[in-house]
């Protein structure tokens, strides 16, 4: 799919009483519409999960994603989940997905302003997440290269993790990848590899793929995918 329209950032517009701005209401509903198409051509229709991927744009956007359809949106960064999270409160049935580094000593605080945890990788997380009685949808990060400054789990110690997590009583729903940076289409066989691993588990969800290669995974079997540039444009930078 071409990145188009959505090539640059949007800017913000007027804002409506309910401080939403509706042109950009419209465009993020075409975008979301288009891609929604894509997706369905590519799998069975409305099996895959589009969250929205927020970090590094304004509130303005999140609420205007939600009033564009959008229910899931994506967050990297603690502090920017937190501030987003108290102005959105409003907004009933947002699912907020973290999928940033999990940092141990934060994993509370992502836990209070977080529905879906994307992005555990140690047994440590999961008996954390017991105790603080989190009971959403967890997935279980997995890397499948060898770069230190990579979070995830390599592919051979997946299955204690998700047999911890069993063990605790959390929900955990599946695996999470981002692909390694190699040309997109030698992508398919690592997304291919994480379909095989859910279905071994019984694991329902499998969130792969972002918007430069979301089409592969569909392909290969993606559940859930994570798109921000191609529904929303650039990210807005700090002068």
């Amino acid at each position: 799919m071409k990145k188009t329209e959505a090539s640059k950032h949007d800017d913000i517009g007027p804002l409506s009483d309910d401080g939403v701005d509706r042109a950009l209401v419209d465009r993020i509903r075409e975008r979301i519409t288009l891609l929604r198409e894509r997706i369905d051509s590519l799998s069975a229709p409305a099996k895959v999960k589009i969250v929205c991927v927020t970090k590094g744009f304004p509130v303005e956007v999140t609420r205007a994603a939600y009033f564009a359809g959008a229910r899931d949106i994506g967050e990297n960064y603690l502090q920017e989940l937190v501030d987003k999270y108290r102005l959105t409160t409003d907004l009933s049935g947002l699912h907020r997905h973290y999928i940033g580094h999990v940092q141990s000593n934060k994993l509370r605080a992502i836990a209070e302003v977080s529905d879906v945890i994307e992005t555990i990788s140690r047994t440590s997380e999961l008996e954390k997440l017991h105790r603080l009685g989190f009971g959403g949808p967890l997935f279980i990060q997995v890397k499948f290269d060898s770069d230190p400054a990579r979070s995830g789990v390599v592919p051979e110690n997946v299955a204690e993790l998700v047999g911890s997590a069993r063990t605790f009583g959390l929900n955990i729903q599946g695996l999470m990848t981002i692909a390694p940076l190699v040309d997109p289409k030698a992508r398919g066989g690592v997304f291919r590899l994480l379909r095989m691993l859910c279905d071994d588990l019984g694991l329902p969800e499998c969130s792969m793929g972002m918007s430069d290669d979301f089409e592969i995974a569909v392909s290969e079997g993606a559940t859930v995918v994570r798109l921000g540039s191609v529904i929303f444009g650039q990210r807005l930078t700090k002068n």
